[in-house]
């Protein structure tokens, strides 16, 4: 056999070898590509920018199509996650609302109601997020504090929270044991009294301003003495 048909042999192999081991036989898709895509919808463009953001920086054509079947592949997680056991007793939830844009359609700013749950073992953990429409009530809390029932959570020590009107009612209606505590940023300040100057007349002896030291008399120095130079 003729060299140079050995070395074209020898380069297509390894050649196909080098393909096999990037792309595997009977792979539509790139290892890591689904979750590219999905990180770029996380961080807000949409399915309309992420092609073109496809094809900027790896020269890729692809459909929208494909763009919305690998966004839509994860709802069934997330649907899993929101309805996930939770434990039956938890030291602390803390609770609050967060405005966010939110693209529905149009963007919009929405409450987005979060509950972060602290375990018997100190473990840290989302317990529920959900997106509400118009301004942030105790209503809407009420109804999520009562899904987290649902869902297992019998009963815990103490709820934190800002200082929403009706929220101590909702927290009672789901957990009647628990202690509400309001956050200390929400806390209204204490009034500080004004500062008044004391009347010589309530003061002591030895605090009056006349007995006071180094105002035109010395220490010691009393009577017809008092600013005199006193002598040896």
């Amino acid at each position: 056999m003729p060299a140079g048909v050995r070395c074209r042999r020898n380069l297509r192999r390894r050649r196909q070898g080098l393909v096999q081991e990037l792309v595997p036989k009977h792979a539509r898709r790139l290892d890591g590509f689904n979750e590219a895509i999905l990180s770029l919808y996380a961080k807000g463009l949409t399915t309309g920018e992420i092609p073109a953001h496809l094809a900027d920086v790896y020269d890729a054509d692809v459909s929208r199509e494909l763009i919305s079947r690998v966004t839509d592949s994860v709802l069934d997680d997330m649907e899993a996650w929101r309805q996930r056991p939770l434990d039956r007793v938890y030291h602390m939830h803390f609770i609050d609302a967060l405005v966010m844009k939110i693209r529905q359609g149009q963007v919009a700013n929405r409450p987005v109601y979060v509950v972060a749950g602290v375990s018997l073992d100190g473990e840290r953990d989302v317990l529920g997020m959900w997106a509400g429409t118009g301004g942030e009530g105790s209503k809407q809390w009420a109804g999520y504090l009562t899904e987290l029932r649902n869902r297992g959570v019998e009963d815990l020590f103490m709820v934190c929270s800002d200082g929403l009107k009706g929220m101590t009612d909702a927290i009672e209606q789901v957990w009647p044991q628990a202690v509400h505590q309001q956050c200390v940023v929400h806390l209204p300040p204490l009034p500080v009294p004004a500062y008044r100057r004391p009347r010589a007349a309530s003061m002591p002896p030895h605090r009056t301003p006349a007995a006071a030291p180094g105002r035109g008399a010395r220490p010691g120095a009393s009577g017809l003495n008092a600013g005199q130079p006193r002598g040896r």
